[in-house]
């Protein structure tokens, strides 16, 4: 088989146009690599991954039957068992919300198996994937069936951005990886939606109002940070980096699954009672965080030695385009067995698994002390508070007159009504019946009361 690799002024003219389904790999293909979360060039849309040597482009001349140009992925036994090559579409989304199949034409001289991934969902439906074999006798068509997917995996019901491509797979990775050249042509399914530039936030998420002596801040500008050694791991899935958003500068995770943040010096979290993240999406999601602890000998070795985790949904949905502040009660991660070394917070986007990947901006990370009840200061003593209970305004009244600022928490400690300066009156139409704190402050005073709303 004659190998004729593309000139360079084939790739640099492919630039000017959009890849499309199917992908036949003649034209928009961008050649590039991805180390750790970092795909360069940034526009690349065939890169390698977890080791394979590279992908490529090539004119396959004397092959049967001829496909000209294939995208050509080197494997390496030097990688990860885990080694691919990643196709993003550029101009519409793979459908397989009614069609479940992917039809691809691969080419190698070897019997090999594969697994064909699909991620990057337009509607937050759940990564999928399922493995073929190939009989190594040069080209061969494939038909991937995801309506019946590999064990333990979802039959896919939405649109795909991403198609990863494994070509030294084995069961669960067990098996070493191994030198091989392969190609794929005629990437086909069903021709989804138009791929658009996602919605982005135009500012960042409101200021909190918790007392900066309650909180232990990481990100944002409304606390002194003690700023994370880093914001991603290699073996995350999710490229992070500094966006402005308005006048504030909050961080985007790219194609978020899951993501580390590792933090500068451990943290005992029995100081604390909740840790805060506000998030904003681009469609509707789920956010989840996943804590590290480094035991007992303050030594990230996790699964090893005395390191352990746990993981948590959040309760409050995420909205799309608006920012949602979500409050994780420390007491909900009982999966930690130490929890006097908090060494890393990984970041969930999608089911409690990491399932769904996608956009995410984040903004204001950190663990902080909630109000309780009882909580008093002698000079805020005489506030009033009426009535109680209360229905869509309640009263609050000083021997003075003076101005107070109030914010409300649930019983969980989470803010569900930000501070606001008020005389006389606090419009709370937004609370659902139920048990609040309302917390109020004048200067460096602050008391804290009970709140029956009906």
């Amino acid at each position: 088989m004659k190998k004729i690799t593309l000139l360079l002024t084939f790739l640099s003219a492919s630039l000017g146009f959009s890849q499309t389904i199917p992908v036949d790999f003649q034209s928009g293909i961008t050649i590039g690599a991805k180390t750790g979360t970092v795909i360069s060039p940034a526009d690349a849309n065939w890169y390698s991954d977890s080791g394979l040597t590279s992908t490529s482009v090539e004119d396959l001349a004397s092959d049967t039957p001829d496909h000209v140009n294939a995208g050509k992925m080197v494997s390496s036994s030097s990688g990860a068992n885990w080694q691919n090559a990643q196709l993003l579409m550029t101009s519409n989304y793979m459908n397989l919300t009614t069609t479940k199949t992917v039809t691809l034409d691969v080419y190698s001289d070897n019997a090999q198996n594969f697994l064909l991934k699909l991620e990057q969902s337009k509607g937050g439906g759940a990564n999928t994937e399922k493995s073929f074999s190939h009989q190594g006798n040069g080209w061969e068509t494939i038909v991937v069936d995801y309506s019946t997917p590999a064990t333990g995996q979802p039959i896919p019901n939405d649109q795909y951005k991403l198609l990863v491509i494994f070509p030294c797979y084995s069961a669960s990775f067990a098996a070493a990886a191994f030198d091989s050249t392969t190609y794929i042509d005629n990437v086909t399914t069903a021709v989804g939606d138009a791929i658009s530039a996602p919605a982005v936030p135009t500012s960042g998420a409101a200021a909190p109002s918790i007392a900066a002596s309650d909180v232990y801040s990481f990100f944002g500008d409304s606390y002194t940070n003690t700023a994370p050694s880093s914001y991603s791991q290699s073996w995350g899935q999710g490229t992070v980096s500094d966006y402005t958003a308005g006048s504030d500068v909050v961080k985007k995770y790219a194609a978020l699954n899951f993501q580390a943040i590792t933090l500068s010096s451990t943290v005992n979290l029995s100081n604390y009672t909740h840790i805060h993240v506000d998030a904003w999406t681009p469609i509707a999601n789920a956010v989840g965080i996943k804590f590290q602890d480094f035991g007992t000998d303050n030594v990230d070795e996790y699964p090893n030695v005395d390191d352990s985790e746990s993981e948590v949904q959040s309760s409050t949905t995420q909205a799309s385009q608006t920012w949602v502040g979500h409050d994780f009660p420390l007491s909900a991660f009982t999966g930690l067995t130490g929890t006097a070394n908090l060494g890393q917070i990984q970041l969930l986007l999608g089911s409690a698994t990491g399932g769904t990947q996608g956009d995410v901006y984040i903004d204001n990370l950190y663990l902080y002390t909630a109000p309780t009840a009882g909580i008093d200061d002698h000079s805020l003593s005489s506030v009033k508070m009426h009535p109680n209970p209360a229905s869509g305004i309640v009263k609050f009244s000083t021997a003075l007159g003076d101005t107070l600022s109030v914010s409300i928490f649930d019983l969980l400690g989470k803010l569900v009504q930000p501070a606001q300066v008020i005389k006389s009156e606090l419009n709370i139409s937004g609370l659902n019946p139920g048990m609040y704190f309302a917390k109020i402050d004048q200067g460096a005073n602050s008391i804290t009361k009970k709140l029956l709303v009906n």
